[in-house]
């Protein structure tokens, strides 16, 4: 504020004596006069000796000495120039209770018009003395209505900023600035023209706003300039002018203007309408950064951080995120989370990533209060925080954040502790599935086939599943196929773990290739034609020449020559199921690879298989039925059995197809 006061207030005022720099005064003689007590030749010899002549060395010590003799022998324009001086600190030390002192002098005596706006600025300010809005209100209310238009934008300012205490008063300010404008301020009708672009304090009206720029930049406004380069440039209230854009906006930013400047960042930075400069737009965009264009500060900070720019700077890429956040720029905010979470300026900063993370989502910025959501799930921040992160999750939630939701669910999910739990996750899943994302659309699918937190529809549960699967969701996709297994759809199963199976290098791609493997290996379906069954993906007739089928088996197992590199995939990303039936599949043509690759699998499955995983028991079952193992056979067919028959309860027809398929196998024997 001090800045921008001390340049209005060190305006040089014209004062009814000075005489021309090319004469030679006569000292002694204004010396003479001046201590007679004629206030004009003090004040004479105070602009002498501020600007100096043939005779006269500059000494602003003794100009400020003689200036304030005239104000006390009411010279008043004298009186302001004494008061800026003594504001600025020439002729001595900074005196601001000195200035105001002076300017109220000139202002109450009506004499100089001037002195009312320092004065009034400086009691609004609360410089030089306490804040006085109603004084302040007072002197520029005066130089208003007395046609000043510095007065009247002074006075706009006040009502446009809200520092009266009845509050901001746009309308008022519009009217004032309105006034102003026509008196030739020309600052205030760009001041005027944001309010019309915002439809603060009455109408809306970017053409007028537009208009108001023009008459402003006309008036050689270098902020009215800068923001109609703004305008122009977007085509706002008008015809699109991008050349005129630039033309107004280089000299704009030259004379101090950030939108002028920010307007070339951009444009550089993004190459429209020039061809993008990454140095000319960090150029720019450091010129544009302050509070009123924080997106300026955000773009400097990428370039910063990208070394796009020059050199990479981390600690100046931070400086710039935290401006434009401080500016409520919210993707700055985040962007500033980002860089401390990952210790790009200094050290991991998490505490201050997530403060950074909370600012961006108080701003409005999902993806931020996702992050602060998962920093307080994690406890990174301090120590976890369940109820914050899911405060958080479902913020983001509501902000068309499609992981807020699925993340809110899940961890509702953890616990279980109430049926409201289930509601509110099922809400939270609904939410996500809105907005197209995969796994709350599966998560509700689980949900509503279980009846939890929703209404049990088995169909309904079908289409969420299908939906995650078409949506790019892996267990999506495997669920959905094992539905089709289920109801003796093979092709259709096959079609959809396939991709699953061939694409991914992770556990679902190993859960997909396992469960391919069941299918392939699978008796086709009862009622399935025989020309169907010729033609499903994977159900090759046995290999001429091939006789070795498993012990109990007439025929070579449909499908093992695709089930075996699929098997083999399946166990090298860890499932050791799937090594166990691989071992199975080989023991009859190379029985000692297959115990050595069994060797390690089978007590792990073992393991798995004595916890509750029924697909693992049949994987053994099948490997001792290899081994013409019987009684250990029926062991794990007796424990699969065991662990399956609830799933299969519970309507999961695949599950029940591979019980099905297992008893008549071994009623066939």
């Amino acid at each position: 504020m001090k800045t921008w006061l001390a340049v209005t207030l060190g305006l040089s005022c014209a004062l009814a004596s000075e005489p021309a720099r090319s004469d030679a005064p006569d000292i002694g003689a204004l010396r003479t006069r001046c201590e007679a007590g004629e206030g004009n030749a003090c004040a004479s010899l105070g602009v002498l000796f501020i600007e100096g002549a043939e005779n006269v060395l500059p000494d602003q010590g003794s100009a400020l000495k003689f200036l304030k003799l005239a104000c006390d022998l009411d010279v008043w324009p004298a009186c302001v120039k004494a008061g800026g001086m003594m504001y600025q600190g020439d002729g001595g030390s900074e005196d601001p209770a000195g200035a105001r002192s002076l300017f109220a002098r000139a202002c109450d005596k009506g004499a100089t018009i001037e002195a009312c706006v320092r004065y009034g600025l400086m009691a609004a300010a609360a410089l030089g003395g306490p804040k006085d809005t109603d004084a302040a209100v007072a002197a520029l209310g005066r130089a208003c209505d007395n046609d000043d238009g510095a007065g009247c934008n002074a006075l706009a300012f006040l009502y446009d900023g809200g520092n009266l205490p009845e509050g901001r008063d746009a309308a008022r300010a519009r009217t004032l600035y309105d006034r102003a404008c026509n008196l030739k301020s020309w600052e205030s009708c760009g001041r005027l023209a944001t309010l019309w672009i915002r439809g603060d304090g009455g109408d809306k009206d970017e053409q007028t706003a537009r208009a108001l720029l023009d008459k402003g930049c006309t008036g050689k406004d270098a902020q009215s300039c800068g923001r109609l380069a703004v305008m122009l440039y977007n085509g706002d209230g008008g015809k699109q002018d991008r050349e005129g854009a630039f033309t107004l906006a280089r000299p704009a930013c030259t004379q101090g203007s950030v939108h002028g400047c920010a307007l070339l960042g951009m444009a550089y930075y993004s190459g429209q309408g020039v061809e993008a400069s990454p140095k000319d737009a960090l150029f720019y965009l450091e010129k544009g950064c302050s509070g009123e264009f924080p997106a300026s500060c955000r773009l400097a900070g990428v370039l910063w951080h990208s070394g796009q720019g020059g050199t990479r700077d981390d600690l100046q890429a931070l400086s710039r995120f935290d401006k434009a956040c401080a500016g409520n720029d919210a993707e700055g905010c985040y962007a500033a989370g980002v860089l401390r979470y990952n210790g790009d300026a200094g050290g991991r900063d998490y505490r201050g990533a997530g403060e950074s993370f909370l600012q961006a989502c108080r701003l409005g910025d999902a993806a931020g209060c996702l992050e602060a959501a998962r920093l307080n799930r994690s406890g990174e921040m301090g120590k976890p925080d369940r109820g914050e992160a899911l405060r958080l999750f479902a913020l983001a939630c509501s902000r068309k954040s499609g992981d807020g939701c699925a993340e809110g669910g899940l961890l509702l999910l953890e616990k279980q502790e109430t049926e409201a739990d289930f509601h509110k996750a099922a809400a939270l899943f609904s939410k996500g599935c809105e907005v197209e994302h995969a796994e709350a659309c599966y998560q509700l699918g689980v949900l509503t086939r279980d009846g939890k937190g929703t209404d049990k529809d088995a169909a309904g549960a079908d289409a969420l599943v299908a939906q995650s699967c078409t949506l790019g969701f892996a267990a999506g996709c495997i669920a959905q196929a094992w539905s089709a297994f289920g109801a003796s759809n093979d092709q259709a199963a096959i079609a959809l773990l396939e991709p699953v199976c061939r694409d991914r290098a992770d556990g679902a791609g190993a859960l997909a290739c396992f469960k391919l493997s069941t299918v392939r290996l699978s008796p086709p379906p009862a009622d399935t034609p025989a020309a169907d069954q010729a033609a499903a993906p994977g159900r090759e007739e046995a290999l001429p020449g091939r006789e070795n089928a498993l012990p109990g088996r007439e025929t070579e197992l449909p499908g093992r020559e695709k089930a075996l590199p699929e098997l083999e995939k399946a166990c090298k990303l860890g499932l050791y199921c799937a090594c166990v039936r691989r071992a199975a599949l080989l023991f009859a043509d190379t029985p000692e690879a297959a115990r050595a690759a069994a060797a390690d699998a089978v007590p792990r499955a073992r393991t798995l298989c004595e916890d509750g995983d029924g697909e693992c028991c049949i994987c053994l079952a099948e490997w001792f039925e290899a081994l013409q193992d019987v009684d250990r056979e029926n062991t794990f067919i007796g424990l699969a059995e065991k662990h399956l028959n609830s799933a299969c309860d519970a309507d999961d027809k695949g599950t029940c197809r591979v019980l099905n398929q297992e008893a008549a196998k071994r009623e066939k024997k």
